[in-house]
């Protein structure tokens, strides 16, 4: 079976350059080849590329190209991977339905929250469950601008996003919002097994912040939520002050899902959400998962690496010990600090990972004395 992607832009070319190593013969079409990928065989006019049972990669992005592949492929009986949002959310019963009637597999993971897995875990673990509310942050790119804004001017982030990856040079849709819009529609439709139109969602974009709103002194975010009561439900993208600390800590391209559900209760959710190599391991996924690759574990003994029994060689630790006065000479020689006296003649040093050598020099010289090592993360 063939292997073809069409367009290598940020994400097309990361997951080119991944599978290169393993599978050398992929096709590919694209016009211009901006970040230098080795090409095995690359095609101007996507048209010739429609074989019988191939499996088609699509990451161009425009709608126009992507719905005549779309037909195409199924014209010709060729499974598809996409991280085309917009065209998911606009035609997701379309799709689904014609794709369902010729026996062929469509996987859309890529186009809802980098590599987040939201959409395989809706399918395998919450199918049954009933949702009571979600709230979740989907762009990567806006929480990079929202968490950066005090530091640095709103366009500077916007072309520093574009140099990092996390954003396309027409990055419209995600400072506007219609990208998480696609995304909670996606989301959404596949939960209810029903199609949630995307103009459903009240909608806020983050375009135009007034200075005052930027020196407030809460954590600024755009999130997406879903809230159910009785037999309504409240949809909308909105710019939020912050006082939740999950949501704080989620901060540059990271993206955060909260769900609260009948019998799970609550799940969180995080992870990247913006940037090339997390977008195309999502993609990666869904091409072993259309495989259906079986994995085993190895019949041997686990040999091959060297594992470190001391667990304070991996951590930054804690050391209490027995004050004495010879404990204090060595805290000098190795320009130890410490931290704090206990009444009952004890002392507490904390060790950075870094200084690893020193760490074992002490230990060395405290092997005769009674000492604890605790643990910090």
């Amino acid at each position: 079976m063939n292997i073809t992607i069409f367009g290598l832009g940020i994400v097309g070319s990361s997951v080119y350059n991944v599978f290169l190593k393993k599978y050398k013969k992929i096709l590919t079409f694209t016009v211009n080849n901006k970040y230098n990928c080795l090409l095995y065989k690359n095609f101007i006019n996507y048209k010739i590329l429609y074989f019988i049972n191939n499996l088609f990669i699509e990451l161009i992005g425009s709608i126009k190209i992507s719905i005549e592949l779309f037909l195409n492929s199924i014209k010709y009986k060729n499974n598809i991977i996409t991280a085309n949002k917009e065209l998911i959310s606009k035609y997701y019963i379309f799709l689904n339905f014609i794709f369902k009637i010729n026996n062929l597999k469509i996987y859309y993971e890529a186009s809802v929250c980098g590599c987040m897995p939201i959409i395989l875990n809706l399918k395998n673990f919450y199918f049954k469950d009933k949702l009571k509310y979600y709230f979740t942050i989907t762009n990567g790119t806006t929480n990079y601008i929202l968490s950066n804004i005090y530091k640095i001017s709103f366009l500077n982030l916007i072309k520093k996003s574009i140099k990092k990856g996390y954003s396309e040079k027409k990055y419209f849709n995600d400072i506007l919002g219609f990208d998480s819009n696609y995304k909670n529609s996606i989301i959404l439709s596949f939960f209810f097994n029903n199609y949630v139109f995307h103009f459903l969602f009240y909608l806020e974009s983050i375009y135009g912040i007034n200075e005052i709103f930027v020196k407030l002194n809460y954590e600024k975010k755009y999130l997406s939520y879903c809230y159910l009561i009785n037999n309504y439900c409240v949809l909308g993208i909105n710019i939020f002050l912050i006082k939740n600390i999950f949501f704080i800590k989620t901060k540059n391209a990271f993206n955060s899902f909260i769900i609260n559900l009948k019998y799970s209760n609550k799940n969180f959710f995080l992870s990247k959400g913006a940037g090339s190599l997390e977008s195309s391991s999502s993609v990666i996924s869904n091409i072993y998962n259309f495989f259906k690759k079986k994995y085993f574990n190895n019949s041997s003994c686990f040999n091959k690496q060297k594992i470190l029994k001391k667990y304070f060689n991996c951590f930054n630790i804690l050391l209490v010990l027995y004050k004495k006065y010879n404990i204090f000479y060595y805290f000098f020689v190795l320009k130890l600090k410490i931290i704090k006296y206990y009444f009952c003649n004890n002392v507490i040093i904390k060790l950075k990972k870094i200084f690893l050598k020193k760490n074992i020099i002490l230990l060395y010289f405290f092997n005769k004395y009674i000492f604890y090592i605790y643990k910090l993360l």
